[in-house]
């Protein structure tokens, strides 16, 4: 097939006006290297414009009834040196793009001017064209002589185009620079003609094209307008007609609302008709089903022996059923020939790489206003022959891995059919699939595997009736010797609700509280009452739920009553205290933050114990607040006394002094730790000064040095972000000299914060699970609270030594979608390194949520976007001015909000520089003082209920006598 092109030809009249004297020329702004002046358009061609001074260079473009020209111009200009600030103003622009020396020397204003400071050294403008093919005119021009002498100049101007330029007069000889720059400057004679030819890209083959395009939510109205108007211009650009270019349109967007736009058309005004009263669908983006869509025109419509020929178009990643790799290899198996164009920081461009099974078939811009910087490339490659793709690679070996189960929890008075997703192991034989926990391993029925893909196989098996109420471990045997176990999978329940904790169990009443509250068989539709009160409930999974305490409730301590759909209730006596705001103190602790150090004690050793004790309300500081611990009961064996240096007011915790103590054998007991026995501090409630945890003593060994966890890596590392609950994770576990006895288990425990409680609270943990390499994959399933979460790593040795917890992890869970409380606030943590740049874009779907972002500097305030109303928020932090560090983005719901988040955190491009700045601070709302949470906390390493070690029994010979007879 041979490619094709109409041009057309445009000669340029240009009259360079020279009536500027010397001394007026030395306080403007120089254009290029040797003059000055002012630059303006009187015709369309998006050239660039001052109005500050009286002498005008004019590039004149004359109608002509010849089809339109798209594409781009650039501009530069260089030692502009300006004295003053300048506003450069263009005329018919779609698009706007610059960058300037100092980079911050420019802001772009709107879409058509940009605003530079004094000192601006350069400028270089990227502006798209829309024009006729022009007329013929002449004028008083001379080209620049090949050495580039300026021949009596007084000033320079250069236009660079995507043209070829032709010398029409004998008089003048051509530059030896690039033909697709033009450069000329003011003499007084040889009237000379320029002729100008511009290659306008039209394509003439036949062909038959489907547009592909992305409908999601995640695109605005105004990007979606910026998308239609690039697939009119890149119609305008085929021929269409029966014998040459037919085209025809799918959306896609939630999967099963797909639809075709149009199907494959031979008359352009129909086509563009389509094209302008498209509307967008919303909703998710389901990549594959678009690919049908197309596949499926193509297959029954397209014309035999004509290229056939997809370009999709996205700003994400498949995130519906379905498996797009799967349909593109139907697509390229049908012979058609597939491109994808990438928006933004959304798309997967690993799988875009994927679905066209070519890399220089992916093109990808920085927003859906530069989508007209790469139309001329999609209409060559479309254009051109088009090889067949090479023969995709041979896939690496997959890491077998289980990676979800659907459902995630079923009641015990029934079998529950769920479907388990894997990869990466056979399926030639049924696999053994089994739960288990602390109370014991039971075997699934019934199993059946499906290959889904060739990445993918489905289990389908039954989870029987009778099995006890808890958390279980999912493992899959696949039959070769293997083990694949995803953590915290299956979640049993019974009909009867249970409740065992509100956290936190007290707060003020001259604000909202949150509280989790946790304990089993929470069913959907269940309610949760404070005393009498009816709270507003979110149930997170059959074993947490959050709640809002309102603020005003009266003083006093409350039962807390859940009910289940079905009547069944549970109810906790005393679970929460309503605190005056003018109250004195309130001292308490958890029972997860007793420490010892080392986290294993040896019968005979000596080992340090404490405690962290948190302090609510009062006004002075309080001073070596008294911890006693004692052992196997509230009032047993004083093992001794610590004290609290000091408590601030009005919220802090702090730890106990270290107490030394000796166990003088092996054992497990009870430890307890009563804060203020004597009752030195007057306090509005002292239900909560005892916490306890269960201690195991060993026997003294050989090795006491405690292995170490020395990295924990989230997926493949690249982020640390997930948009579903599991979150697979790679722990890398050493055990030191002298005497190494060898890495045995990890331990995991998952935190979130807790605004109401002021504190990391532990929400899922695991048993101890075998390390049997370096690193060891742990398939982790999170409690589905969006924000934050951190996983802390132990490992436990061969003899019985516990790491200390300072191994943290952070995985920020960032569904698709989330929800948001009026009031509440959800937080994401992410890193910044120097020359970086963070884009934080917060899409809000439906109600009002407004988007912070704090740093590491405790000096800084937020950065804010705080627009009303629904509309969306965007901040960005520029390279220049990161701090290297975290930086802390919250979401706050002004009112009840849908929101769809994403932060971008990377070296700043051209691209990135000229982004379209989005949101900014309404005049209504306040801006927030501190962050909800600071900056640099992070759950305390000293922290956490970790399992008695379970070591392996010592095995020992007995001697009997032989007795004969």
């Amino acid at each position: 097939m041979l490619r094709r092109w109409k041009s057309r030809t445009l000669l340029v009249l240009v009259l360079l006006a020279s009536l500027l004297s010397v001394g007026l020329a030395s306080q403007r702004p120089a254009l290029a290297a040797t003059g000055d002046g002012d630059f303006t358009s009187t015709a369309g061609g998006g050239e660039l414009a001052s109005t500050a001074g009286s002498i005008t260079v004019a590039s004149t473009i004359q109608g002509y009834e010849a089809p339109q020209v798209f594409g781009t111009a650039t501009y530069v200009y260089e030692d502009l040196s300006l004295q003053d600030s300048m506003t450069f103003r263009f005329s018919a622009s779609t698009s706007l793009q610059f960058a300037s020396v100092p980079p911050s020397a420019c802001t772009k204003v709107s879409e058509t001017e940009l605003s530079c400071s004094a000192d601006t050294t350069r400028l270089e403008v990227v502006t798209a064209y829309r024009f006729d093919v022009a007329a013929t005119s002449s004028g008083f021009v001379h080209v620049l002589n090949s050495s580039g002498d300026l021949v009596a100049a007084t000033r320079l101007v250069e236009l660079i185009y995507p043209t070829t330029l032709t010398y029409v007069s004998a008089d003048v000889a051509p530059d030896s620079h690039d033909n697709a720059t033009l450069r000329w400057q003011q003499t007084q004679s040889n009237a000379f003609r320029v002729e100008v030819t511009f290659d306008t890209g039209k394509c003439t083959e036949p062909l038959d094209l489907m547009l592909v395009l992305d409908g999601s939510g995640s695109i605005s109205s105004t990007n979606f307008r910026q998308m239609r108007d690039f697939v009119r211009n890149l119609v305008n650009s085929y021929t269409v007609s029966p014998d040459d270019a037919r085209v025809g349109i799918a959306q896609f967007g939630t999967q099963g609302r797909g639809r075709y736009e149009l199907r494959l058309a031979d008359d352009p005004s129909v086509v563009l008709a389509r094209v302008n009263a498209m509307t967008q669908l919303d909703g998710y983006t389901d990549i594959q089903e678009g690919l049908q869509l197309g596949r499926e025109e193509l297959a029954a419509n397209g014309r035999a022996g004509v290229p056939q020929v997809m370009i999709l178009l996205t700003d994400g990643a498949h995130n519906q059923g379905g498996d797009p790799v799967e349909e593109a290899q139907l697509v390229r198996d049908a012979g058609m020939h597939l491109f994808a164009i990438a928006v933004g920081s959304g798309p997967n461009l690993p799988q875009l790489n994927a679905l066209t099974a070519d890399p220089d078939r992916v093109f990808s811009v920085s927003n859906f206003a530069s989508l007209s910087t790469i139309l001329s490339q999609i209409v060559g490659v479309s254009c051109e022959p088009i090889p067949p793709p090479p023969d995709p690679p041979i896939p690496p070996q997959l890491q077998p891995e289980v990676r979800s189960i659907e459902p995630e929890e079923g009641y015990n008075d029934v079998a529950t059919d769920v479907t388990i997703l894997g990869g990466g192991f056979s399926t030639a034989t049924i696999p053994s699939v089994q739960l288990s926990n602390g109370g014991g391993t039971f075997a699934l029925t019934n199993v059946v595997t499906e290959s889904a893909t060739l990445t993918t196989t489905l289990l389908r098996a039954v989870v029987p009736a009778g099995l006890p109420v808890g958390i279980y471990d999912l493992t899959v045997l696949p039959g070769d010797g293997s083990s694949l176990t995803l953590s915290n999978a299956f979640t049993v329940l019974a009909r009867a609700p249970v409740l065992s904790s509100v956290l936190p169990s007290l707060g003020y009443n001259d604000q909202d509280v949150e509280v989790t509250v946790a304990g089993f068989n929470f069913a959907d539709g269940i309610t949760l009452t404070l005393g009498t009160t009816e709270l507003v409930t979110q149930r997170i999974n059959g074993t947490t739920l959050q709640a809002v305490v309102p603020a005003l409730m009266p003083v006093g301590t409350y039962a807390v009553t859940v009910t289940n759909p079905d009547g069944q209730q549970a109810t906790l006596p005393d679970a929460y205290t309503v605190l005056d705001a003018s109250s004195n103190n309130d001292l308490l602790g958890y029972d997860h933050e007793i420490w010892l150090n080392p986290v294993t004690p040896r019968a005979g050793e000596t080992t340090e114990i404490g405690v962290l004790v948190h302090r609510l309300g009062g006004k002075a500081v309080l001073q070596d607040v008294v911890v006693e611990f004692r052992r196997d009961a509230v009032d047993g064996p004083v093992l001794g006394r610590s004290t609290v240096p000091f408590l601030d007011p009005p919220n802090s915790v702090e730890s106990t002094t270290p107490l030394a103590v000796t166990f003088t054998q092996t054992e497990t007991f009870d430890l307890y730790a009563l804060i203020d026995p004597d009752d030195l501090v007057p306090e509005d409630t002292e239900i909560n000064n005892v916490v306890s945890r269960t201690v195991t003593v060993l026997a003294a060994s050989p090795d006491r040095t405690v292995p170490v966890v020395q990295r924990i890596t989230v997926g493949d590392g690249s982020s640390t972000s997930v948009n579903t609950p599991q979150a697979r994770i790679a722990v890398e576990a050493t055990d030191p000299s002298p005497n190494p006895s060898g890495v045995r288990s990890i331990h995991v425990i998952e935190y979130v914060y807790n605004v109401g409680a002021g504190q990391w609270v532990p929400v899922v943990q695991s048993g101890w699970m075998p390390y049997s390499a370096t690193p060891s994959d742990v398939n982790w399933t999170m409690l589905p609270v969006s924000g934050m979460h951190y996983l802390q790593v132990r490992a436990l040795d061969e003899a019985g030594n516990i790491s200390i917890g300072r191994s943290q992890q952070l995985v920020n869970y960032e569904p698709t979608a989330e929800e948001i409380g009026r009031r509440q606030t959800h937080t994401y943590r992410y890193t910044a390194e120097a020359g970086q740049q963070l884009t934080a874009n917060l899409e809000v779907l439906s109600g009002d949520a407004d988007l912070y972002v704090w740093s590491s500097r405790a000096d800084q305030s937020a950065r804010v976007s705080n627009l009303d109303g629904g509309a969306n928020e965007q901040v960005i932090i520029p390279a220049s001015e990161i701090v290297p560090g975290v930086y802390q983005v919250e979401v706050y719901g002004f009112t009840a909000a849908r929101y769809r988040l994403s932060v971008v955190i990377e070296a700043p491009t051209t691209a990135a520089l000229q982004a379209t700045t989005a949101g900014g601070l309404s005049a209504t709302k306040s801006e927030p003082l501190e962050p909800i949470v600071p900056v640099n906390s992070l759950p305390d390493e000293r922290a956490g209920l970790t399992p008695g070690p379970t070591l392996t029994a010592a095995t020992h010979r007995v001697y009997l006598p032989l007795l004969t007879r």
